[in-house]
């Protein structure tokens, strides 16, 4: 099992599939916020694990590392029309899943803390409706390893 040190953070961050494939088309070089993520994305640290959740899909799509802090560049955000997306984090990524190896949220509902005391779908997708979304070191490991077994699936 994947174990990251005590001192990293782990996020859930959200995609539509329009902005996973401008993020792909960067090779994940920079991930971008709304003003109204500003807060959260401003709590992300250096080296911070990002795990990437394409709600169109509904599935987690690999592991993606920071390597800046969250700045406010509304010029530099490649995301949407400009000022959509001010917020950026320069990353790269650490593993990214072939499209038919995506990661269902549904196979962690009962895995994940960050789950536990939700037990519709509907209360499931407003926890994630409200990413980015710090996670306990127990659901980092959790998602590193299940993102690292489904990236071994052929």
């Amino acid at each position: 099992m994947a174990v990251p040190p005590s001192s990293t953070q782990g996020w859930i961050i959200t995609f539509t599939a329009e902005t996973w494939e401008v993020a792909s088309s960067l090779d994940f070089s920079v991930v971008a916020f709304t003003p109204a993520k500003q807060r959260q994305a401003s709590r992300i640290r250096i080296g911070a694990k990002l795990f990437p959740y394409i709600t169109d899909k509904q599935c987690f799509a690999g592991i993606i590392s920071t390597k800046t802090l969250a700045i406010d560049e509304p010029s530099s955000s490649p995301f949407g029309s400009p000022g959509r997306f001010p917020i950026v984090i320069k990353t790269s990524k650490s593993l990214i899943l072939e499209p038919s190896n995506l990661l269902p949220v549904s196979t962690l509902y009962r895995a994940l803390a960050l789950f536990r005391g939700h037990s519709s779908d509907r209360s499931r997708r407003q926890v994630l409706r409200s990413a980015p979304l710090q996670l306990k070191s127990s659901d980092i490991e959790i998602l590193m390893d299940r993102l690292l077994c489904s990236s071994e699936i052929e």
